[in-house]
């Protein structure tokens, strides 16, 4: 439809995308959440061999739908959890890190840590340096053994 005659501009073909978006939002960010329930239930839970996979699955929605709606810091948490699954790390912190990565989206989810810049920066820094502390510990005690 663009580029027939009379069709739609870019921009308003942006415009309308943007507004059908927008329609959905309340509904995505009540299906990220209960996406992070999920998660966050599976991780009390006994793990079996699939537990992997669905916690990827899973932050991998958010991740796409935070991405979605521009709620960047909330998908770059989503996807480090992602990355850190990938990696197939089993170390005795595996499951505070996949912790960690969880509370760091649901805090990003938070009014007013999702409406202040500095705030989500934060949760972002934090997240990472926890990460890289868990992984030093693991390596510590490793070498230890």
């Amino acid at each position: 439809m663009l580029a027939a005659p009379g069709g739609m501009t870019a921009e308003q073909a942006l415009a309308s995308a943007s507004i059908a978006l927008e329609a959905v939002r309340d509904q995505t960010m009540a299906a990220v959440d209960e996406k992070l329930d999920r998660m966050s239930a599976w991780l009390k839970s006994p793990h079996d061999e699939e537990f992997d996979s669905a916690v990827h699955r899973l932050s991998n929605d958010v991740m796409n739908e935070g991405g979605a709606f521009g709620l960047t810091e909330l998908a770059n948490a989503a996807h480090s959890l992602c990355v850190f699954l990938d990696s197939g790390i089993r170390t005795p912190s595996r499951l505070k890190i996949i912790g960690v990565h969880l509370d760091a989206m649901r805090a990003l989810r938070q009014p007013a840590v999702s409406g202040d810049a500095s705030a989500r920066a934060a949760v972002q820094r934090g997240l990472h340096d926890v990460v890289r502390r868990f992984a030093a510990d693991d390596a510590d005690a490793k070498q230890k053994a």
